[in-house]
């Protein structure tokens, strides 16, 4: 009479194998969770961009008020806290997103005058977040 059923070390093998899975595929789903988070904050800097374009045409300056109240726009960004800058003072900046919720790493994307990104932070295990900014 044939016994049914698995060996206990058929089963253990099933379970190595589900944890090395597991172990690969985890870390590449958070680093593309991020990616998607990044890419929130440099759309939210691009829309903060292009506003302070148009106050700088019709004003002759930037709006330098850290709320960006006269610029009559609100970028809908769940992860990032969105501030503006005077460029004189903050070296070219005009917009800044500073990453603010966990769970993830806490890094600041910033665009000066010119449409230049910036990613602070962005070393090391965050690195391949730089590849992400706009050119």
């Amino acid at each position: 009479m044939p016994k049914q059923g698995f060996t206990l070390i058929e089963i253990i093998v099933t379970i190595v194998i589900m944890g090395v899975l597991v172990t690969l595929a985890v870390p590449r789903f958070t680093s593309q969770q991020e990616r998607a988070v990044f890419s929130e904050g440099i759309s939210a800097l691009q829309m903060m961009f292009a506003a302070q374009q148009r106050y700088f045409m019709d004003h002759a300056s930037f709006e330098a008020d850290a709320t960006c109240y006269f610029l009559d726009v609100e970028p809908r960004a769940r992860n990032f806290s969105i501030a503006c800058a005077d460029p004189g003072a903050a070296g070219g900046v005009i917009a800044t997103a500073q990453r603010n919720s966990p769970p993830g790493p806490n890094y600041t994307i910033t665009v000066d005058n010119n449409g230049a990104y910036q990613c602070a932070s962005c070393t090391g295990s965050l690195s391949y977040l730089e590849r992400g900014l706009p050119r």
